[in-house]
């Protein structure tokens, strides 16, 4: 506040002390003669008595003395009275008591008794009210030279619905004071010095009221713009962080409360807009630094890591929807961008891989892996990028490792084993070999079926043969090892189930069913091809006797 402020509020103090409580040296009290003095006595009823104000004060004066009649013969008002005037008035009715004392005059005497008792309640009343003017003028000016705060604001504009006087607004504003500190959830030193102002102010004379308010007026005419710029201060103060915008809205419901009844609606919209704009002002500084972060990632596998981080950022979980929208746009254009350059990175990584069946294997593994990595981390764009180029690449490896695998499998040999073999080389390569483009899978895929089909021919007609073949002097084994049968004779046969368990016993040919039978059971099995199968057993035939 500005000096002229604090000086003008001090003549304005003074004019209000001026016109609450009479200093000495104001006009004389009249000297009234003994037969008015007497008539004041006989009309005084000390029981009768009116309070100085309406607002339901403590302090009453007899009701004559409250009156026009102690003007009348005085005058001055009683309430007006200094303590010269008080003093002059005691002595007046004093001096004319001795008077009709010595004149024996006894009516005269007995009611200048009565004034002068009444006098003495009249000292203490307005001693009361001298001291109770001299209370509020002191609390009136701390309340008015105390430094601003936010609550200060409320009290003043409540104090002033005090105007009309009455025991009912004062009640309202006691009330309201009240309420509005456990609003705002504490008692602040100016909330507490209102409602002292008030329970003074009801004990206050009714001609000592009507010159606070302006003050008041005047008071509140300077604490509003304080308050909308402190409280702006405040919201525009607000960090910018993450806690800085969870923070904001707390504070201007805060602020809203510690204002609301001090401000208007526009007034506290207004502060909304302030909080909106430094929210505006918060999000775009975090906006801004989360793009600045995205901007500096590396090209780098490890970049795409931590872009991937940047789309659960707490940052965006705190910002707004078209904020949060740009940031992941960002967020897409870097991730495509960094992408591109990672597959540009890992598309030189396929030159060593070497020209061979296993090099052809190990580019697979490493498309499918790289490939996968990639449009996690990148998207479908990159990843794609690096698959053809692996395509590409893994194809110019399968045509230069062609005739390798052509030899390969044309050195396996036409047996039941060969085959077996086959079918797993060719299921381990079919993978990489799948990838490949068109003309080159299929050199690939016709081959190994053409070989196929001549192992399967090869193998088929050794089992032809071999199904012609007599039982007796053969010898059927598992190929993983473990039974075996040997046909001794036309009828005779050898049981072997486990290794040293050998079991003698006869067979008989049933058409492709062999009938076994040993001194524990029967088993019967049937003729398929070179293998022998039933009771549990596959055997393939060993050797032809």
């Amino acid at each position: 506040m500005d000096k002229g402020s604090i000086v003008a509020r001090g003549v304005a103090l003074a004019f209000c002390a001026g016109a609450l409580w009479p200093a000495a040296g104001a006009a004389a009290l009249k000297t009234a003669s003994c037969a008015e003095l007497v008539k004041l006595g006989q009309e005084l009823d000390p029981k009768q008595t009116t309070p100085v104000n309406a607002a339901g004060t403590r302090i009453a004066l007899a009701t004559l003395f409250a009156g026009p009649r102690m003007e009348q013969v005085f005058g001055k008002p009683a309430l007006s009275w200094t303590q010269e005037d008080m003093a002059a008035a005691v002595k007046n009715t004093g001096d004319c008591s001795n008077e009709a004392k010595k004149a024996k005059k006894v009516p005269e005497t007995q009611a200048l008794a009565v004034l002068w008792q009444g006098m003495g309640g009249l000292r203490s009343s307005l001693g009361a009210v001298a001291a109770t003017d001299q209370k509020l003028a002191q609390q009136l000016k701390s309340l008015l030279e105390a430094q601003p705060v936010r609550p200060s604001l409320v009290v003043f504009t409540t104090l002033l619905t005090a105007r009309e006087g009455t025991a009912a607004a004062l009640q309202a504003v006691d009330r309201s004071l009240k309420e509005h500190a456990n609003r705002v959830n504490g008692w602040h030193p100016v909330q507490t010095a209102g409602l002292n102002f008030v329970t003074t102010l009801r004990d206050a004379q009714s001609a000592s009221w009507a010159p606070i308010f302006p003050l008041i007026e005047k008071r509140l005419a300077e604490l509003r713009p304080w308050a909308i710029e402190d409280a702006a201060t405040a919201l525009n103060a607000t960090p910018e962080s993450i806690a800085g915008l969870r923070k904001l809205p707390q504070d201007l419901a805060r602020i809203k409360l510690e204002l609301t009844g001090g401000l208007g609606a526009a007034e506290l919209g207004g502060l909304d807009k302030v909080a909106a704009a430094r929210r505006d002002g918060i999000e775009e500084a975090l906006s801004a630094n989360e793009i600045a972060q995205i901007d500096a990632l590396p090209a780098t596998p490890q970049g795409l890591q931590m872009l991937r981080a940047a789309q659960q950022s707490q940052v965006k979980a705190a910002l707004s929807a078209p904020r949060v929208a740009a940031i992941d746009a960002r967020i897409a254009a870097k991730r495509e961008a960094v992408g591109n350059a990672v597959a540009d990175e890992q598309i030189k990584e396929l030159d060593r891989f070497p020209a061979t069946l296993a090099g052809l294997g190990e580019i697979d593994a490493f498309r499918v892996t790289t490939g996968r990595g990639i449009e996690q981390l990148a998207g479908a764009g990159p990843a794609q990028k690096f698959r053809e180029a692996a395509t590409k690449r893994a194809t110019k490896i399968g045509e230069e490792s062609f005739p390798a695998f052509r030899k390969a499998i044309a050195d396996m040999p036409a047996t039941e084993e060969g085959l077996k073999a086959f079918d797993a080389a060719v299921a381990e390569i079919r993978g990489p070999v799948g990838t490949l483009d068109a003309a080159v899978r299929s050199k690939y895929l016709d081959t190994a079926a053409k070989r196929r089909g001549e192992i399967v021919a090869a193998v088929a007609k050794e089992d032809a043969r071999l199904a012609k073949l007599p039982l007796s002097g053969a010898v059927f084994a598992d190929p993983d090892g473990g039974a075996k049968l040997e046909f001794r004779s036309r009828t005779k046969v050898y049981l072997t189930v486990a290794r040293d368990m050998t079991t003698e016993g006869s067979y008989e040919v049933d058409g492709d069913r062999v009938v076994i039978r040993t001194p524990r059971d029967n088993i019967v099995m049937k003729r398929d091809g070179g293998w022998l199968r039933g009771g549990g057993m596959d055997l393939r035939r060993q050797a032809e006797k």
